[in-house]
């Protein structure tokens, strides 16, 4: 797999623009963090109370951490694992975290070089990005003497434990360097991508004007990146030039500054027109009370903001275009003089400037970071437009008086009205416009489209619709009612279920949180089994938080008047969200959380089947055999109970080793579903419990996996903790009954006997191959649209 929005199954049909790799050390802590921070910079990460906030999809990041022996021969040096596909996109970005342990193992020596080999020949472009975690980088001279590395700073001091006791004075100082470190070492990253995204832009573009095919000899140094910095002069300026006398400490990007550009005596509006409106990476905005009444301010932002067409290839469909618009950041500080907002900056990142002198170089940082963040996204939007634009498949269904128009940034009203000003030629057709992401909330759709549609004044063949890129490949009638199903959601996993498959706790987070995004808006109710606060990688939260979202904006949902029924007490029943949680844990959500929660999210509480809840022990002994079957029993009861209350379930990730209860939870769940009459939704492509499922389903002939079978888990010292208490045999049973059945299920699958299941056969096989996100997407998008039309009419929502 190379991105987690391409499909890189065999039968793939396109190139990524992009694919990032972070390569590291499992057994490296600081390096597994400094990896983590870089796939919640790219993959856009919301603070904590906003997941889920963002439209855009984020850069395809994938990880790295294992080394295995090479089939080719006993000759061939070792792997990483999996190993890299290199044609799966046109420019592969490899980030090398080198430290003691990477440099003074062999194997990972032998695999690091193989990479560069393999780069060197390989038909993409290609970046590796060696960085100096540890100073042992600077021994590998087949990197360092190559590659220019990236410096991260210090290392960690060798007296330092790498695991120091939560608290203290070695923790604290942990925190604040990893912090520090992924600073400077998103900073470089961003900025080395976008600087080669952005001269094979050039590249396209010039080849696209001339109507010739991309040369690879044109290929050349990526060239310095350029900020506009638009400011008034009565105000702005302080800011403006701290701004720009940072830059060259915290970057390598160059000012465009009026006043060291600008020759005296000679004419001003030609440069800075053509470096406002493209001549520049991205244009920052120093918004301060004077900003919005100054002419050339607002002249050099409407430049930027105002839709200009992409070139696009020569292969690209006659009924395609796209637009784009230069990336811009805001940084505002008013000063108490009563001033308007600007409707050219009603979508732009913006930041407050600070008062305090102290906490100015840090502000100054972060801008430089979102600067070179945006200039990176819209020049990968670019590309990705170009590339969408020459699909064959882009229009299959849809009906010949649509034209489809690309756009490369998050619409927002005063774009979109210029946007159609620029459509005019295109009255008498139906537009499609599609923007980046995997989607904005329905009501930002719904105020969007309302404006669109009074600007345009059109009927329904001349209508505007307005959807995501990755909603450009779900069919068009599966877009459109509501589906109303219950679909239970099963995933998680750790770092060493997930790592062996190049993926990781936040890759399933981030699905996750896409899907629960995608079916929350097609009228779903949620049902995830697990508890708040007891996952370090909270996936409860993580989904509790998108329902919120999505509730929250689906409250402000235009309503015409006459149709706006008031509120009931009985519409706080309806949640978008069921959590199920099994004892003991339950008992540590409390009653403020449930409270916040109200409408939310409800709470089913699990009790062990046959138990007397008066009976269950208060203070239960967490060792005691007793205590852990009946644990035990009441996850079983609560997989038994999802499946039973879904209407489908959805399966990502999960444990394969160090799960709770009589059986790793996928696998129960998968068992409860089939026992239940209903076939689950396996999704191979981000590892763990669930891609040992797929691939054995998968091959009629494939063994039962060894790590499922009994004999491997009772080496676990969760289960073997049952075993005193008499329940051996027990477990054995669990394991013999789930493979009973997935045989069966296996058989059904390829089988030609009569299919029971209400989900088609052929889309669960097709999902059970590693797919990209957006393909597994919208995949599950279609099985369920297709388990909705069987079901009949949904039932209406509040």
């Amino acid at each position: 797999m190379s991105d987690p929005d391409a499909d890189t199954s065999p039968e793939r049909r396109y190139q990524a623009p992009l694919s990032i790799y972070v390569v590291y050390h499992p057994q490296t802590p600081e390096s597994r963090d400094l990896a983590n921070a870089l796939f919640d910079w790219f993959r856009l990460d919301q603070p904590h109370g906003q997941s889920g906030g963002s439209s855009e999809a984020g850069l395809p990041i994938w990880i790295r951490a294992r080394v295995i022996d090479s089939d080719e021969g006993p000759q061939a040096k070792p792997q990483v694992s999996p190993p890299i596909i290199w044609d799966a996109a046109e420019l592969n970005v490899l980030v090398l975290l080198v430290d003691d342990r990477m440099a003074a193992d062999r194997r990972w020596r032998l695999a690091l070089e193989r990479l560069r080999e393999e780069a060197a020949e390989s038909p993409s472009t290609d970046l590796l990005l060696p960085v100096a975690v540890d100073y042992s980088l600077y021994r590998l001279n087949f990197l360092y003497e190559f590659l220019n590395p990236i410096r991260v700073g210090e290392p960690r001091p060798a007296k330092e434990p790498e695991h120091p006791p939560v608290g203290s004075e070695a923790a604290k100082a942990r925190e604040a360097r990893i912090h520090s470190r992924s600073r400077l070492l998103r900073r470089a990253v961003t900025e080395a991508i976008t600087r080669e995204l952005r001269t094979q832009l050039l590249i396209e573009g010039e080849a696209a004007e001339s109507n010739q095919p991309t040369s690879p000899a044109k290929r050349s140094y990526p060239a310095p990146l350029q900020v506009f910095l638009s400011h008034a002069k009565a105000d702005g300026t302080q800011i403006a030039e701290a701004i720009r006398d940072n830059l060259a400490n915290l970057s390598q990007m160059r000012p465009w500054y009026d006043a060291n550009e600008l020759p005296p005596g000679y004419d001003w509006d030609p440069p800075m027109s053509e470096a406002a409106k493209h001549g520049s990476a991205v244009l920052l905005c120093v918004v301060s009370d004077a900003y919005p009444t100054r002419h050339w301010c607002r002249r050099e932002v409407t430049l930027a903001r105002e839709p200009r067409p992409l070139p696009l290839p020569a292969d690209a469909r006659a009924n395609v275009e796209a637009w784009t618009v230069q990336p811009v950041v805001a940084v505002h500080q008013a000063r108490g003089s009563w001033s308007r907002p600007m409707a050219q900056l009603a979508q732009v990142p913006h930041v407050g400037w600070p008062d305090d002198p102290e906490r100015v170089p840090d502000r100054v940082a972060d801008v430089v970071d979102r600067l070179l963040l945006e200039a990176l996204l819209v020049s990968f939007y670019r590309r990705f437009a170009q590339l969408n634009a020459t699909r064959p498949t882009l229009l299959e269904g849809k009906a010949d008086n649509r034209h489809l128009v690309l756009i490369t940034w998050i619409p927002d009203p005063w774009s979109l009205i210029l946007l159609l000003g620029h459509l005019r030629q295109y009255a008498d057709k139906e537009l499609v416009i599609a923007y980046p992401g995997h989607g904005l909330r329905t009501a930002e759709v719904d105020e969007l489209t309302t404006l669109l549609e009074t600007m345009r004044d059109g009927t329904d063949e001349t209508r505007v619709h307005l959807i995501s890129q990755e909603q450009l490949y779900v069919d068009a009638r599966e877009r459109g009612e509501p589906f109303g199903l219950t679909v239970a959601m099963s995933g998680g996993g750790g770092d060493d279920d997930l790592e062996p498959y190049g993926t990781g706790p936040r890759h399933v987070d981030d699905l996750f949180t896409r899907l629960a995004r995608r079916l929350l808006g097609q009228g779903c109710t949620l049902l995830y089994g697990g508890t708040l606060g007891i996952a370090r990688s909270n996936l409860t939260m993580a989904l509790i938080e998108t329902a919120r979202g999505w509730k929250n904006q689906q409250s402000r949902a235009p309503v015409a008047p006459a149709t706006r029924r008031k509120a009931k007490a009985e519409d706080l029943d309806r949640t978008p969200f069921i959590n199920y949680s099994t004892w003991p844990h339950y008992r540590a959500i409390s009653l403020a959380q449930k409270a916040d929660l109200t409408g939310v999210c409800e709470f089913f509480e699990v009790d062990p089947p046959g138990v007397d809840p008066l009976s269950l022990p208060r203070d239960p002994d967490p060792e005691s055999p007793h205590v852990l079957r009946m644990a035990a029993d009441a996850i079983s009861e609560m997989r038994r109970l999802t499946s039973e209350h879904a209407d489908a379930r959805i399966v990502v990730g999960g444990k394969v080793e160090g799960w709770s209860g009589w059986l790793p939870g996928i696998t129960e769940e998968v068992l409860c579903d089939l026992e239940a009459g209903k076939a689950p939704i396996i999704l191979a492509g981000f590892g763990g419990c669930a891609t040992v499922l797929a691939e054995y389903l998968q091959d009629p002939e494939a063994p039962w996996p060894a790590v499922l079978s009994f004999e491997h888990a009772s080496h676990s010292p969760r289960l073997r903790r049952l075993f005193p208490g008499g329940f051996r045999d027990q477990a054995r049973a669990h394991f013999t009954r789930l493979q009973v059945a997935l045989e069966r299920y296996r058989d059904q699958l390829h089988g030609d006997a009569d299919w029971p299941f209400e989900l088609e056969r052929e889309l669960l096989l097709a999902l059970l191959p590693p797919r990209g996100a957006s393909s597994s997407l919208n995949l599950v998008h279609a099985a369920l649209a297709k388990l909705a039309k069987r079901r009949g009419p949904a039932a209406p929502t509040s």
